[in-house]
């Protein structure tokens, strides 16, 4: 492994570590907890503003859900009904499981918000000991990928998503 991907990796095993430890933390805001779906927040330590934590069980699959909430060159479907996502395209497969990817939207909102473009580290780990998957991903620099004049190159803040397997489908916490 080269020392970039190894800087990936460990960046990666950093932000998996702090999923767990959101996990843990008791000092989440209630926002809503309606039809299954609870809904919390607590302060970002990221930008000033809050980060939110959704939690629900379902009886879908884990690998259904990925595919539905993955782009194609993360082994999913989202570009079938993102209306977003203008082009997802692997930039860099660092390992199996840890892959840099950029993705470009379109303008919406008439033309309001401008396109934009991030550069993602993409992280998936899976936990057999708890049957779990957590997924994980926030923007990266890569020299590959210099900014294009015609989109705006945007920050994607770190975003995961935690998945145990339960009884009758699986358990999701994201943030």
């Amino acid at each position: 492994m080269t020392t970039i991907a190894a800087d990936y990796q460990a960046k990666a095993d950093k932000l998996c570590q702090t999923v767990d430890d959101l996990m843990t933390r008791e000092n989440w805001e209630v926002v809503e907890d309606k039809n299954g779906v609870l809904i919390e927040r607590m302060n970002s330590s990221n930008y000033d503003g809050y980060m939110f934590k959704m939690t629900f069980t379902t009886d879908m699959s884990m690998n259904d859900f990925m595919l539905v909430t993955q782009p194609r060159v993360l082994g999913g479907e989202r570009e079938k009904w993102d209306t977003e996502m203008k082009k997802v395209s692997m930039v860099e497969e660092v390992t199996e499981n840890l892959k840099i990817i950029r993705q470009e939207t379109n303008k919406f909102g008439v033309g309001l918000v401008s396109p934009r473009e991030f550069v993602v580290m993409a992280y998936k780990k899976t936990i057999p000991e708890s049957n779990t998957l957590v997924h994980v991903m926030e923007s990266v620099e890569h020299n590959e990928c210099s900014e294009k004049e015609d989109i705006i190159r945007a920050t994607r803040y770190p975003t995961g998503m935690h998945m145990s397997v339960v009884d009758n489908g699986f358990s999701f916490f994201l943030f």
